[in-house]
């Protein structure tokens, strides 16, 4: 569904990395760090997103959608129902994490600016 919903997404997503994301999300949702939630419409996946699980903060780490639903806002509409979801579990913050995607400030998102930290011995 990632790749459906954008062609950078589709680039994005080469057979090596889908191979590594699915062992990333399947690795963490044990440890219950992340999760893959699906919204459906008339019995079938309309959107997805894979969000990472911290104490207090939900991330968002990606999301995509059936394009031939986008006239329903699934995709926005997803991404409002992980805001919800995190409220009710307590968590203090929703991090839409890097990029400039319209659904991030129509949702309330802050641009922040990103720091690199570079380590050495």
């Amino acid at each position: 569904m990632m790749r459906e919903s954008h062609d950078e997404k589709a680039d994005f997503l080469s057979p090596e990395r889908e191979a590594f994301f699915r062992d990333l999300a399947a690795g963490l949702s044990e440890l219950g760090l992340a999760r893959i939630a699906t919204l459906t419409f008339e019995g079938r996946p309309a959107a997805r997103i894979f969000a990472l699980e911290g104490a207090r903060t939900t991330m968002l780490y990606n999301s995509g959608f059936d394009p031939a639903l986008s006239h329903l806002a699934v995709g926005l509409l997803s991404k409002a129902l992980l805001v919800r979801d995190a409220i009710e579990q307590g968590r203090s913050a929703v991090d839409f994490l890097r990029g400039t995607e319209p659904y991030k400030r129509h949702l309330g998102g802050q641009p922040r600016d990103i720091v690199t930290v570079g380590l050495s011995r």
